[in-house]
């Protein structure tokens, strides 16, 4: 198989360790309430990230699908995480159960299930071509109907999340506003970044800087 390295690769390879050591130390704090969802969440990223190295060390569309149904996993759960997180975070634990988590994860599941039989029917990418971009082999991920709605749902957690965030800035003490914003940007920038690679506005073409 062929390969390429670019700079992209480190930071992602740099990323993954970041939320790698995030996850461990998560782990290591598991009997905190919060603890397993910024588990998940770190773990999710961690995936995410090594997956999206995958992808750019890749040159034929293939392999970067390859490397695209390894990192759906983390894809599709780092919003569920996310929302969880959130949840314990402004007083809404009582919402969290094994109920609520199933109905939450149904669409991921459901999005990993498109994403992985994808060859079979088409109906999440209609297309993978690999293209020539800034001196590197970048995949162009065409998409298709069945894309939108799964990606909404990410996208709807996501602010829902920052809808809860928000509606407790103002009654919250100094500290946990402070807190709250560090949540609200840690949320908001790499929505707003995938956005921006999905409607195809980036700096940097068909490179997910989430």
């Amino acid at each position: 198989m062929n390969i390429q390295v670019t700079p992209v690769v480190f930071l992602f390879v740099l990323s993954a360790a970041a939320t790698a050591v995030l996850a461990l130390i998560s782990w290591r704090r598991w009997k905190s309430p919060a603890a397993p969802y910024f588990t998940l969440l770190f773990a999710a990223a961690t995936l995410w990230n090594l997956g999206d190295a995958g992808e750019f060390l890749s040159v034929s569309p293939a392999a970067k699908f390859t490397f695209v149904c390894v990192e759906y996993p983390g894809m599709v759960a780092v919003p569920v995480a996310w929302f969880l997180i959130i949840l314990y975070y402004t007083g809404n634990s009582r919402y969290i159960s094994r109920k609520n988590i199933a109905f939450l994860s149904l669409i991921p599941v459901l999005t990993l299930a498109l994403v992985w039989t994808n060859p079979l029917h088409n109906l999440y990418y209609t297309n993978i071509v690999s293209v020539i971009e800034q001196g590197m082999f970048v995949g162009v991920y065409l998409h298709a109907p069945l894309f939108w709605p799964c990606i909404g749902y990410s996208y709807a957690l996501s602010v829902l999340g920052l809808g809860l965030v928000v509606s407790r800035l103002s009654s919250s003490h100094a500290i946990y506003r402070n807190q709250m914003a560090i949540l609200l940007m840690a949320c908001a920038i790499p929505l707003v970044a995938n956005i921006v690679y999905v409607a195809g506005w980036g700096p940097v073409p068909h490179i997910d800087l989430a």
